[in-house]
């Protein structure tokens, strides 16, 4: 080594952003990015995602299944050992977790069918879950989130911090796992109920009131209720809420504001003109339709399929039953109750002349290469969009996600033909969203252009 001449070592001069937390690495943000208000500053009342932790015990894709598995759970007939056999889990002692101390106590409470509600558990996969706040079967319920779940209200979901890149978070009316977004999600909601259980909502601290909204409360803080003065007022809490929506799902605010949404909750930058937040909240409201699979959208789930993405997702190859097996190795049991992802079979390929003259501009959004999605050696979705294929919400791949855990070995049988036709529909949802873009990135540009200046 000796007589080595050893390259000069490169330095770069960091400044540090206070507000971000120090980074000791260069920064690049939009200009002005940390004086936007971070989520709590305009929606304070936030809670921490449904912890599950027994998934086969309380969580299921089948309602049915659910009920019967709870049924035999609570019924005294069925003894432990029996009651392994059905689901290993509901036995299985945790540090945290004494399995026959926990079902004994709950058999003397007895079963609710009441208790089965519709659960997020990842983005697009809907499934059910048992919520009782009895014993820790259910490993954290957050009784302090449950009552404000109702139909007329929407949550926004967001992390503390990325563990990864940004990208879009999920947006749902139902309880929602801690697991909606893969680091952990907190869950932020546009209503709130006033009074739960007797206790106040705001606690005896805070000094906050109730913003009424119809029967319920906005979930506003003050510095927020004096920007919407003159911008709608109270009555303009839905165009607020899905105007965070519409700039949160913005590419452009994605890649501008990368480093930064790494360190730090989304901040989000307010429209100075009232049409300009009602024009967004629209546009943010056309989104949250197309990110609710439980919601039909004309043009892409329901009526006449628009003609870009009308031969997008295309099942082939089913000739029986049989072939709705789930067998290309998408998803693999890992421990416990835990899905591994699996390499599956995703064929890439150019568009056929029918599907590219389908497309039309939208190519440009969409890919210029396309996928058939194998469930096995046969079957398969045609003409996925490379963007469709690998569009990411709340930290996962939506439709590889969605698949590993409906390996045939995981889930115990075949897919439905209805489960087989939402896979399509929710491939044209996500080629709706990604049509969006254009629009969605013009929107958050003239957010930019007219920015209200809120408090320091």
């Amino acid at each position: 080594a000796f007589g080595r001449k050893w390259a000069k070592k490169k330095y770069a001069q960091v400044e540090p952003i206070r507000e971000l937390g120090l980074p000791f690495r260069p920064m690049q943000t939009t200009a002005g990015f940390t004086a936007w208000p971070l989520m709590p500053e305009l929606f304070p009342s936030y809670f921490t995602g449904v912890k599950t932790s027994r998934d086969d015990v309380v969580v299921d894709i089948d309602r049915s299944a659910l009920e019967s598995r709870m049924e035999s759970y609570f019924d005294t007939a069925v003894c432990d050992d029996a009651m392994r056999r059905i689901s290993s889990g509901a036995l299985a002692d945790t540090t945290s977790f004494e399995a026959s101390k926990s079902r004994l106590a709950l058999q003397k409470i007895g079963y609710s069918k009441t208790r089965i509600v519709r659960f997020a558990y990842r983005p697009f996969d809907l499934r059910w879950v048992y919520w009782t706040t009895d014993t820790n079967l259910l490993d954290r319920p957050r009784p302090e989130y449950f009552p404000h779940v109702f139909q007329t209200n929407s949550w926004l979901s967001a992390v503390q911090q990325n563990r990864k890149e940004f990208n879009p978070p999920p947006i749902h009316p139902q309880l929602a796992s801690l697991h909606i977004i893969e680091r952990g999600a907190n869950v932020f909601p546009m209503l709130l109920k006033e009074e739960t259980n007797g206790h106040s909502l705001f606690g005896d601290d805070t000094g906050r009131q109730c913003h009424e909204f119809g029967d319920h409360c906005a979930n506003l803080s003050d510095t927020v209720v004096d920007y919407l003065t003159g911008r709608g007022n109270v009555k303009a809490t839905p165009s607020l809420f899905f105007h965070v929506l519409a700039m949160l799902h913005a590419s452009k605010y994605a890649i501008e504001n990368a480093e930064a949404l790494r360190q730090e909750r989304p901040r989000v930058p307010l429209p100075n003109d009232a049409n300009l937040l009602a024009g967004s909240g629209e546009l943010g409201l056309k989104l949250a339709a197309l990110l609710d699979p439980e919601k039909q959208v004309t043009g892409v789930t329901a009526g006449k399929v628009r003609k870009e993405i009308s031969l997008v997702g295309a099942p082939s190859g089913f000739r029986s039953e049989a072939e709705f097996e789930v067998t290309a190795h998408w998803g693999i049991a890992g421990k416990g109750s835990i899905c591994m992802p699996g390499k599956g079979k995703a064929v890439e390929r150019a568009y056929t002349p029918d599907e590219l003259a389908a497309l039309g501009d939208g190519v440009a959004q969409l890919g210029a290469t396309t996928f058939d999605i194998y469930l096995n050696d046969a079957a398969y979705w045609k003409n996925v969009p490379k963007a469709v294929w690998e569009y990411k919400l709340g930290g996962y791949q939506v439709l590889k996600k969605w698949l590993s855990y409906r390996e045939f070995t995981l889930l115990g049988r075949a897919l439905r033909l209805d489960e087989v036709e939402y896979f399509q529909q929710v491939i044209r949802r996500i080629a709706a969203l990604r049509l969006l873009g254009p629009a969605l990135d013009a929107n958050y540009e003239a957010v930019k252009a007219d920015l209200y200046d809120w408090p320091k």
